[in-house]
């Protein structure tokens, strides 16, 4: 779930849905400049990101595309 936006960067910030707020680490969402649905991300959104990059307490990645919902009863 992105949590913040980094106002110069344009970087969002989130958690995990296994990431407890205060004790573990964050989720670094760097912008993706090839993806226009990343301008469509916003505070409190749960989004598909696809990790790239971790240390110690925190991971990095970018977002990806949205998959359309598919409904097995239609």
């Amino acid at each position: 779930m992105i949590e913040q936006e980094h106002p110069s960067s344009g970087q969002f910030i989130g958690r995990s849905a296994r990431f407890s707020a205060d004790v573990d680490g964050l989720v670094y969402i760097h912008p993706h400049p090839d993806h226009s649905f990343a301008t469509s991300a916003c505070l409190g959104l749960i989004a598909a990101v696809q990790i790239t990059d971790a240390d110690a307490y925190d991971l990095y990645g970018h977002l990806v595309p949205p998959t359309p919902y598919l409904n097995p009863r239609v």
